[in-house]
């Protein structure tokens, strides 16, 4: 039986980033700044690079659907892996039915505590207008990372039945100094999005999110989304149990000297947690572009349109891994 919490968590993790499709191509509108950069053969590799990473930073905490129900997992991105070494946590904080959950405190495995809370209209579901804030001090469960900080949710809507597992589910959420925190770097994300989860046909899940503005800063550099969205499905009753991915977003980073634009024009599919082996990520910027395409779930090629006359102008063969996803 699902609880609550871990049902929310479940959401949570989703939220912070997530996506994927089950068909048609999902294509938002990402015209919220000039695509001011000008891709060349100089920076064409790090636009390509930076907007696969946003792309599956979004789709992969959407894959963190990990659950009592054998939903699958997914991301790779360290802050969805930081999520989901929460979850567990989460799911003992209800053991039974309440209005008012917590403050409860858990230990992490090896250092520091995640501490739950929050306010239920009614013991027996989720309504509108429940609040949850699920903090992570210092969170060590000895997997080459830590976790601190805040995630602040409010559910928007609810419909279905939260102890079947079969439910609508709309929720708002803010990270707030979300860091995750390994050897090569610290990760600290700032923002706010709207998740949607529907497990109405479970074991078929679908999920989208969308957002104003999500900033992440690394030891080297910060990038900034706005306007960014994405949208999964997986179906566990399948194995391998097969996936499907969209995103979109414009994206402004410090290692770039504009912005840039991303969608999905021909939708990522895979299997399980393998890398998708089709689809399709295109990079826009001023009057230039850069296409990512899946050759399968180990090998990408990369073309180039340097002037944005449709012909390809260069291509790079590389793999998932070398692309950082």
């Amino acid at each position: 039986m699902y609880r609550i919490t871990l049902t929310l968590f479940v959401a949570v993790t989703i939220s912070a980033c997530g996506g994927g499709s089950s068909g048609d191509n999902f294509n938002g509108n990402t015209s919220v700044a000039d695509a001011g950069l000008k891709i060349d053969a100089a920076n064409g590799p790090t636009a390509a690079k930076l907007s696969y990473e946003s792309a599956e930073m979004n789709a992969g905490l959407g894959n963190m659907m990990m659950a009592n129900g054998g939903l699958i997992l997914g991301g790779r991105a360290d802050v969805s892996k930081a999520l989901q070494g929460q979850a567990s946590k989460v799911i003992d904080v209800t053991t039974h039915q309440a209005v008012t959950i917590g403050p409860q405190t858990t230990p992490c495995l090896v250092n520091g505590s995640i501490i739950v809370s929050g306010e239920l209209a009614s013991p027996l579901g989720l309504s509108p207008g429940d609040t949850f804030t699920v903090e992570s001090v210092q969170c060590d469960d000895g997997v080459d990372q830590v976790v601190h900080g805040l995630l602040h949710l409010t559910v928007e809507s609810f419909s279905g039945d939260i102890f079947s597992g079969l439910y609508n589910l709309q929720m708002s959420m803010e990270m707030i100094d979300f860091q995750v925190i390994t050897p090569a770097d610290t990760l600290t994300s700032n923002g706010d999005a709207t998740v949607s989860l529907d497990t109405t046909q479970s074991p078929q899940v679908s999920a989208s999110v969308s957002g104003d503005s999500m900033v992440i800063d690394r030891n080297s550099s910060s990038e900034t989304l706005l306007a960014f969205g994405s949208q999964q499905t997986v179906d566990a009753g399948i194995s391998p149990a097969p996936y499907t991915w969209s995103s979109y977003g414009t994206l402004d980073s410090t290692q770039l000297p504009g912005v840039i634009e991303y969608t999905t024009p021909v939708t990522f599919e895979g299997e399980d947690v393998d890398f998708p082996h089709t689809g399709e990520l295109l990079v826009e910027g001023d009057n230039s572009s850069a296409r990512l395409i899946a050759v399968d779930n180990v090998n990408v090629l990369i073309e180039f349109d340097y002037d944005g006359d449709g012909a390809i102008d260069e291509t790079l063969e590389t793999t998932w891994v070398d692309l950082g996803g």
